[in-house]
This record gives structure tokens, C-alpha cells and sequence, in this order.
């Protein structure tokens, strides 16, 4: 053709249309802007009137998919085949569907478009779908005491499907020993055929049980025939619970140390171990009653009358006559203490002179204690005095200086710018005009005056 020619068109044509059948050749050409035309393109093709009688298969590719998990849906990844002409494909099981565990087949059918041309066809494959592991959960449990039995607070373990648990230490099991105890479980699903049995572990710590502190002082020393009571049955402990006591309340012990003891179970079982405690027990033996010493408090004067040890026997001045059982055969010290306004003068009874006395007491024994005044009184202070000189040196202006019918030997220097009488003569209660005092020394009156009466000088 020339470049002129109406035959030209800018688009290729999607078709020619032959004249009749069998082969043909067909030509193109092209021209450029410049009406320059190109040699021509040929292609033979032999143009049927009627289609085959055969159609074509399509062949269909199809990879055998990998294994899924029971519970994964089906999707592309399983349902990927490919043809090699356009078509649609469908499969069953379609996508989404969750099949059983097992090895299970997929199938699919193929229609191409050029359903002319091209056949509807199928193909399969095999996809093996494995059991699903049941997911359990086991929180670690909380640390418990030994001589716990196992329960539901430790064995709670929960899984994501429907099933049965089985424990190994089962419930019910004693934990008898410190340390970490290890827990397992075995998880059998109800739906077997899809789920596999599952098994999990857990570790328990079970720790030593707290001791409860005992506390119980030793007790005091009872006698022969005291039954054992709460005053010596009387341990205490710092948590709740209760005692047993051996002995037990009310028993007589014999003379002797004894043992007491307790066991003590806490009413908080779990957390506290029971424990134990003892103290020692002295039992005297009784004593039979011994002999009776009896002191007796004479003279003008007062003081007190006591042993030693003084624990033994003390007789006070305020008292007339003491009477004491001590035990057979003891050897008693018997010492005499003058009040201040006092002075001893002797012993009588069991005992003699003025010091101290020991009276064995293998029989009833009497002591007298004298004690008289001291020999010198100043009744306007009013005071008690030794000596003369003493009496002489505290008495005030107008004073009488009274002295007992005694003997004393000293000096005497009268040298206060005071009046003073020396009365001498008088009973040891000073009440009564008795005798003569003595005065045995030299008598000087330096100062003062002083009158005297029922006094020698020697």
C-alpha cells in the first residue's frame, strides 16, 4: 500500500476476519510521521471453521502444602494451586475451615475461561494436620511449711481445652521434708482425637516450721507434800496453744530436784512446730519440829537479840519475851545489840557474861537479855550518856546531870559559864533515889556552878 491509502489506522485492530478457512497468510505494515511505509510483517495461520472435537486439559500446579496445627484455618498458604490458561478454581474444604487432625485431603476444580478450548478440570493433594498441644497454666505456688498436705492451693494448674489433670505428688500428700519439691501434671484432653496429651511442672519450696519461744522461770523451792499447781506449772509461750505438763497439776513430788517438763502444741499448726521445755524443782524434805528457844527482854534500857546467821531467829527490842522453834541440833549464835539510849549488861539463862552466846539447841533453852539504860541522863535534852563528861559537855543552863548507882572512872573538869546539879543515887530507871555514885577521878570546877548530891569522890 501507498502512504496515502484509507486502509491506515492507528491503533492495531484486536482481529482481522479470514475469508474463509484453511491457511492463510496475513500481512501488516506500518509508516512513520513522514509517510515513509515499512516492508511488510507475514504470519501464516490455519484458520479453522469449527472448533476440535477434543478440548484442551489445563495443567494445574499444585505444591503439597506443609503441615499445619489442629485449630489453623485453611488459607492461601494450603489453597495455592495455579493453572497455565486463565480460570477460576474452587476448592474444598473451602478456606477457613479447620480441619481434624490427621492426614486430610484437599481437592480442587479448575474452569478455564476459554471454556471452549479448554476442559474444567481437578487436582488434589494431602495436607497432614497435626495434634494441637492443650496450653497450661501453672502459677509457681506460694512457699508452704513442711507437714503441709498438698491440696488445691498448690495443684491448680488450668489448660486452654477441656480435659483431666493428673498430679504427681497427689493431693493429699504429706510434705515431710525441707527443701524444693518438685510438682508435675499430665493433662489429658477430653478431645483426643485433636489435642495431645500435655504435661507441665511447677517447683514447691516447703520450709522448715517456726519454733515457738518458751518461757518459764525456774520456780521456788516447795516442801514435801506441796501437790505441783500453777505456781510452779506455769510456762508461757509467744504464740497461741496449749501446755501438757509432766508431772501433771496436783502431783506430790518427793523431796529431792525433780524435773518438771511441757510440750507445747501452737494452735497455728501449719506455721508452728510443737516444742518442748523442762526447769529443775527443788523438794525439801520436811523438817519435824525442833526444841523452842525463848528470849526474854529484862533490865531498864531496851535492844534486840538476833542469831547469826539472822535468818535464823531475831528477837526486836520492841518485844517483852520471843519464843522460836529451831530445828533439832542446831548450834544457835545468839548476839545482844543495845538500843542508843542503852547499854547490855548481861546474859542469863542458857547463856552467861556479855558477849556473844552459842546455845545448842538439842533441848528447850531460855535466854535472858538485860539491858539498862547508860548510866548518865540528861533530862532536858532529854538524852542518855556513858560517861559524866559526856552528860556534863551536852547538858544546857539549869540542867541536872542524873547518875545510876554505879562507878565512874574519869575526870571531870566543870569550865561552861553554866548551872548545872549532879544528882547521883538513882535507880537504873532513874526514878528513885537508891544509893551513892561513885566517882572515881579528880573533880575540878574551873567555871560555872555546879551543885552535887549523893556523889563520892574517890
Amino acid at each position: 500500500p501507498t502512504a496515502t491509502d484509507p486502509g491506515w489506522t492507528a491503533i492495531p485492530p484486536p482481529y482481522v476476519t479470514a475469508s474463509g478457512g484453511g491457511v492463510r497468510t496475513f500481512s501488516g505494515w506500518t509508516k512513520d510521521a513522514a509517510g515513509n511505509v515499512s516492508a511488510p510483517v507475514t504470519a501464516v495461520v490455519d484458520v479453522q471453521t469449527s472448533p476440535p472435537v477434543t478440548p484442551i486439559v489445563p495443567v494445574i500446579t499444585w505444591p503439597a502444602p506443609a503441615a499445619i496445627t489442629y485449630g489453623t484455618p485453611l488459607s492461601t498458604t494450603q489453597l495455592n494451586a495455579t493453572a497455565n490458561v486463565p480460570g477460576s478454581f474452587v476448592y474444598i474444604p473451602v478456606s477457613g475451615a479447620i480441619l481434624p487432625a490427621g492426614t486430610q485431603t484437599l481437592t480442587t476444580t479448575f474452569t478455564p475461561t476459554d471454556g471452549v478450548t479448554y476442559a474444567a478440570t481437578g487436582a488434589s493433594v494431602s495436607l497432614s494436620v497435626t495434634k494441637a498441644t492443650p496450653v497450661i497454666t501453672w502459677p509457681a505456688p506460694a512457699p508452704v511449711y513442711v507437714g503441709t498436705t498438698l491440696s488445691g492451693s498448690e495443684l491448680n494448674a488450668t489448660a486452654s481445652v477441656p480435659g483431666t489433670f493428673a498430679y504427681t505428688p497427689a493431693a493429699g500428700t504429706l510434705l515431710n521434708s525441707v527443701g524444693s519439691q518438685p510438682l508435675s501434671v499430665t493433662f489429658t484432653p477430653t478431645d483426643a482425637a485433636n489435642y495431645a496429651v500435655a504435661t507441665a511442672g511447677v517447683s514447691l519450696t516447703v520450709t522448715a516450721k517456726l519454733v515457738p519461744v518458751i518461757t518459764w522461770p525456774a520456780p521456788a523451792a516447795i516442801t514435801y507434800g506441796t501437790p505441783l499447781s500453777t505456781t510452779q506449772l506455769n510456762a508461757t509461750a509467744n504464740v497461741p496453744g496449749s501446755f501438757v505438763y509432766i508431772p501433771v497439776s496436783g502431783a506430790i513430788l518427793p523431796a529431792g530436784t525433780q524435773t518438771l517438763t511441757t510440750t507445747f502444741t501452737p494452735t497455728d499448726g501449719v506455721t508452728y512446730a510443737a516444742t518442748g521445755a523442762s526447769v529443775s524443782l527443788t523438794v525439801t524434805p520436811v523438817v519435824p519440829p525442833g526444841p523452842t528457844l525463848t528470849v526474854t527482854m529484862a533490865g531498864s534500857g531496851g535492844g534486840s537479840v538476833g542469831s547469826i546467821p539472822p535468818a535464823t531467829f531475831f528477837c526486836p527490842s520492841t518485844s517483852g519475851t520471843c519464843s522460836q522453834t529451831i530445828p533439832l541440833g542446831t548450834v544457835l549464835t545468839l548476839t545482844a545489840t543495845a538500843d542508843s539510849n542503852s547499854s547490855v549488861v548481861s546474859w542469863g539463862g542458857a547463856c552467861t557474861g556479855t558477849g556473844d552466846c552459842a546455845v545448842t539447841m538439842n533441848s528447850v533453852q531460855g535466854v535472858i537479855a538485860t539491858f539498862n539504860l547508860k548510866p548518865a541522863y540528861v533530862s532536858a535534852i532529854p538524852a542518855y550518856f556513858n560517861s559524866l563528861a559526856a552528860a556534863y559537855a551536852a547538858a544546857p543552863d539549869g540542867a541536872t546531870i542524873q547518875a545510876q548507882v554505879t562507878t565512874f572512872r574519869e575526870n571531870l573538869d566543870f569550865n561552861k559559864p553554866v548551872t548545872v546539879t549532879l544528882a547521883g543515887g538513882k535507880s537504873v530507871d532513874y526514878l528513885t533515889l537508891v544509893g551513892v555514885t561513885t566517882l572515881q577521878g579528880t573533880l575540878t570546877v574551873s567555871r560555872g556552878v555546879l551543885t552535887i548530891g549523893d556523889v563520892l569522890i574517890k
